[in-house]
């Protein structure tokens, strides 16, 4: 049984060419009309399925509401159609891109107006009327494309439309190169212009799973490349995916407090082994790891502040990690808690004594003593111990008038 594992997202682009790979099964709306010889299918993708030749009018979806239409992304129109009439595909607001066959060769006014989502479109090789207001209210779409063997010119565009080249490949030369495990396709063929060079593309696939490979065995996946070049078409091919290891990255962990440094290394979640590079060629036992840096405690505060009679509790934190722990502090008298606010006595300081104030430990009635600084000197006035001559220089003195300090000056010598 064939197990649908996740696809990968396709460009906008694709979206288009995927018409002719979704099956019509999966219809949550289909319709036809009596006046039309068109009957058509949306799936639960979005995309319109038409069946039906001749002209295209828009009583073909006539029976389509308003969400209906936003439903709708892209359009499925088959060879046969030879007109895309008046207001056929007009107010499918979501529409992203819609494949024209060759066999166009008129699109009608407003045929496409307020698709405001559609991006990009190839004109019909055989395309000769193309009325002016074609594409009034497509916002998004800046340039048409056109084949490079057809005669379409830039003057049939409307206004404000650029027209660009897409080379048709010549697909009797065609060839396609899958790669080992299905999730990318490239195309190469020559241009039917002989004087264009090749023609090359490489796409991401959608891949649905066969069988899942393991460590050991071969897995097998069913593998479909949508082109952006629509010559290219749309390819599925199987493809043999070779036993592979489903790696899961461990990205490698620096040191911490309590955990040593962890080397990268990959896991594979199906048998369990362990690598040390992610091409699972160096198998290891297990992840090398360090010794831990140890925690780094600071200081903190108090969680309970001791005292000189009372033990208390402090708090560290780590520097690194901020980790906290406490540890006892025994009762202490460098622990007093005096009462700074109340003075039990004081005495004033002088120039050769200090003053001092006494609190009390308001716990244990302790006291103890702030001393105060010393005053500065109040000094006399100059007294001459030895005159100054013209060969050798004085020396005056001042006295402290509150204490015995001297203070000594030199007096130059005379001139």
């Amino acid at each position: 049984m064939k197990t649908e594992t996740h696809r990968s997202l396709l460009s906008i682009t694709f979206c288009v060419l995927l018409l002719f790979l979704l099956p019509a099964s999966l219809a949550f709306a289909e319709g036809n009309s009596e006046s039309t010889s068109f009957t058509f299918q949306v799936d639960d993708h979005g995309i319109m399925t038409l069946e039906g030749s001749g002209p295209l009018d828009a009583e073909a979806f006539a029976e389509l509401n308003e969400d209906a239409r936003l439903s709708v992304l892209a359009v499925s129109v088959p060879e046969g159609v030879t007109e895309i009439g008046d207001g056929a595909l007009s107010n499918f607001r979501n529409l992203q891109g819609i494949v024209l066959p060759d066999s166009v060769g008129r699109i009608g006014a407003k045929a496409f107006q307020n698709c405001e989502s559609l991006s990009s479109l190839t004109l019909p090789a055989n395309l000769r009327e193309l009325e002016a207001d074609a594409f009034e209210g497509c916002g998004a779409l800046k340039a048409v494309c056109r084949w490079c063997d057809s005669g379409i010119k830039a003057s049939m565009l409307p206004e404000g439309l650029n027209l660009k080249i897409m080379h048709r490949p010549n697909m009797a030369f065609a060839s396609y190169a899958w790669g080992a495990d299905g999730t990318f396709c490239a195309a190469s063929a020559p241009c039917v212009h002989h004087n264009h060079g090749p023609i090359y593309e490489r796409v991401r696939t959608d891949v649905l799973v066969i069988e899942e490979p393991t460590c050991e065995e071969k897995g097998c996946v069913e593998a479909a490349a949508v082109f952006l070049n629509p010559g290219f078409g749309i390819r599925t091919q199987e493809v043999t995916v070779p036993a592979s290891h489903r790696l899961i990255h461990h990205a490698a962990a620096a040191a911490g407090c309590e955990n040593g440094a962890v080397q990268e290394y990959w896991e594979c979640d199906l048998c369990g082994s362990l690598f040390g590079n992610a091409a699972a060629t160096w198998k290891i036992g297990a992840p090398a790891v360090g010794k831990p840096l140890g925690h780094n405690y600071a200081f903190s505060d108090y969680a309970e502040r001791p005292t000189c009679q009372d033990d208390g509790l402090a708090r560290y934190v780590c520097t690194r990690c901020g980790d906290e722990r406490t540890e006892e502090v025994l009762a202490s008298p460098r622990y007093h808690v005096y009462d700074y606010e109340h003075q039990d006595g004081a005495w004033k300081s002088t120039c050769s004594e200090h003053g001092g104030v006494v609190y009390h430990c308001t716990v244990c009635g302790a006291k103890t003593v702030v001393e105060l600084p010393l005053l500065d000197h109040e000094w006399g006035d100059w007294v001459v111990e030895k005159e100054a001559t013209e060969d050798a220089t004085g020396l005056k003195t001042a006295k402290c008038k509150n204490c015995d300090a001297r203070v000594h000056a030199v007096i130059p010598k005379k001139k």
